[in-house]
């Protein structure tokens, strides 16, 4: 792509095969392989989810929201158990011709992190994830995004100069936007994250992860100060198959110390440009004091830049 597409393009440019831009082939699992098995792919190849294949079809996917879900916290031995108890069968899949822009309306509907890819007899080929649609929109907007690099350390009072002195769509319903890359955050972020005491044990973690339905909890001490963020990767590539759940571990053995923040001020593109170069997925919003507000995910990004592209549509799945 070149400057002169940077600020807006056809919303056509979005309609090319999926099979024309990169995405994984993807770890799979099948048979009566045990739990213990999958988690071992999972962590080798530093993914969150596999699909499991059975003949050649996609038959289900197992991630680790299922892991942290699905198992039983008195159950010392689950990691024993057939890996298809665990996961999420009958998934949804897109076909390799499919358009690219029919798997951004269905992955930001259904809030999909990752789809199973198709053959045109509907066999297994690969994995679409929500990082590899990021990256595609990203790419025709590549001024507008990289120019603002990567954000390890801001001041409040340079980030309150940040205005939205532009419109994030185009008048033009045929084209879309790059500006939507330069939205603040907090209109991105609509709920208050997750908190625990750092002390707090690992079961705590899960059984908070389980009742609220959410994938990361931010750890502080004397509930102001940050002190880390634990994920369900960090459980899936930590915990899962190394420590013994019923001893009692501490969160904080376990989670990412010392996260990088950014302010409800910064961009989109701020965002984007940190999750791809520190390779996480969520990002933590504080306040000018380091108080966390919320945290935003890429699937989060993902969404709001797909319902802002093709809001109507999306609706209408």
């Amino acid at each position: 792509m070149n400057s002169q597409t940077d600020i807006a393009v056809s919303r056509d440019s979005f309609d090319v095969a999926i099979s024309e831009i990169p995405f994984s082939k993807g770890p799979t699992i099948e048979g009566e392989a045990p739990l213990s098995a999958a988690v071992e792919v999972m962590q080798k190849e530093k993914v969150g989810a596999l699909c499991y294949v059975k003949d050649g079809y996609a038959a289900g996917m197992i991630s680790e929201r299922d892991l942290v879900a699905k198992y039983d916290l008195e159950d010392d031995n689950w990691l024993e158990n057939p890996c298809h108890q665990f996961m999420t069968p009958g998934p949804f899949t897109v076909k390799s011709s499919d358009k690219v822009s029919d798997a951004i309306k269905l992955m930001a509907k259904r809030g999909f992190r990752n789809i199973p890819v198709v053959d045109e007899q509907d066999k297994f080929v690969g994995l679409l994830t929500i990082g590899d649609l990021v990256k595609f929109l990203v790419n025709f907007f590549p001024d507008r995004v990289a120019k603002h690099g990567v954000v390890t350390e801001w001041s409040y009072q340079t980030v309150d100069d940040y205005s939205e002195g532009f419109s994030t769509a185009s008048e033009n319903l045929a084209l879309v936007s790059g500006n939507i890359f330069m939205t603040h955050l907090k209109r991105v972020s609509h709920y208050r994250p997750l908190v625990l005491d750092y002390q707090s044990t690992l079961t705590e973690v899960v059984e908070m992860m389980r009742e609220r339905k959410r994938g990361a909890i931010i750890l502080t001490r004397y509930e102001t100060e940050l002190k880390g963020i634990i994920t369900e990767r960090d459980l899936l590539f930590k915990v899962f198959g190394k420590e013994d759940l019923s001893q009692d571990l501490r969160a904080h053995k376990f989670m990412t110390p010392n996260p990088h923040t950014l302010l409800s001020k910064h961009y989109l593109a701020h965002a984007i440009n940190n999750m791809s170069h520190f390779k996480y997925r969520s990002t933590i919003v504080v306040d000018e004091y380091n108080y966390p507000l919320s945290i935003v995910s890429l699937l989060d990004i993902f969404k709001y830049v797909a319902f802002s592209f093709y809001g109507d549509e999306i609706s209408l799945l």
